[in-house]
């Protein structure tokens, strides 16, 4: 099989932060998409609580209806991650999704 993207991410305490989300320019949102519906189900299976995923404007409509919710800040290991304005911080809580 050829690679068409990877995701990076780090579990801290029960939250898991996706650090990259990189694919090649020609993959549709829908593999793109399902990428990171494999990649959420992974981590949902470590035991993971919820993952956060800190993304421009452009990433919104590949995001849609997978249970993100926008949040104002974030905290991992007690420590606040400081975010550019322009970029937003999306969280999804595994057991307020009912596909995960």
């Amino acid at each position: 099989d050829d690679v068409q993207g990877i995701i990076t991410y780090e579990n801290y305490d029960k939250t898991s932060l996706i650090r990259y989300f990189i694919y090649k320019k020609q993959v549709k949102d829908e593999t793109a998409k399902l990428l990171l519906t494999k990649t959420l189900e992974n981590i949902k299976a470590q035991g993971q609580n919820d993952c956060v995923i800190i993304v421009d404007n452009s990433f919104l409509k590949m995001l849609d209806n997978l249970g993100f919710v926008k949040q104002e800040m974030i905290f991992l290991d007690e420590e606040r991650i400081e975010v550019p304005k322009e970029l937003l911080i999306l969280k999804i809580i595994f057991d307020k999704v009912s596909y995960f």
